[in-house]
C-alpha cells in the first residue's frame, strides 16, 4: 500500500517502515498488499512485515498445486526472493503439516486435498 493508501486510512508509519517493507515484499506480487491490510487493521510495522512473509510462504507453497516439492527444492525457489531463512521455512512447513494444510510423501511436501489446492490456485493474493 502506497503511503497515500496509509494517510487516507489514518495509519501512522515511518518512512523506514515503508521502505523495509518494499524491500522485503515488493518482488512477489501481492505481497505488499496483505502487509497494507494488516497495518490499516491496526497491527504494527514489526509483527507485520514478519507475519507477511510468513503468509506469503504459505501461500507460495500452497500454489504449488499438487506439484510436490522437496524441502531443497522449496529452499531454491525461495532464495529467488531472499525472504525465507531455514528456520522460517521449517516453521511454516510444520504448521502447515500440522493443520492438515500440505502432506510430506516420498520426502516432498503436497497440498492435501485436491479442493484445496483447486481454492488456492483460484485465489488472486
Amino acid at each position: 500500500m502506497p503511503e497515500g493508501g496509509f494517510d487516507e486510512a489514518n495509519v501512522e508509519y515511518l518512512p523506514d517502515e515503508l521502505e523495509e517493507a518494499v524491500e522485503e515484499l515488493f518482488s512477489v506480487p501481492g505481497f505488499l498488499t496483505i502487509y497494507g491490510i494488516h497495518r490499516v487493521n491496526g497491527k504494527k510495522h514489526g509483527g507485520t512485515l514478519e507475519e507477511t512473509i510468513d503468509e506469503a510462504v504459505s501461500l507460495w507453497i500452497l500454489t504449488q498445486s499438487r506439484l510436490g516439492f522437496s524441502w531443497s527444492e522449496l529452499k531454491r525457489k525461495l532464495s529467488r526472493f531472499e525472504i525465507v531463512s531455514n528456520p522460517k521455512l521449517a516453521r511454516v512447513l510444520k504448521n502447515l503439516l500440522g493443520a492438515g494444510m500440505i502432506e510430506k510423501r516420498d520426502g516432498k511436501y503436497y497440498i492435501a486435498e485436491r479442493s484445496l489446492a483447486r481454492v488456492v490456485l483460484k485465489m488472486k493474493v
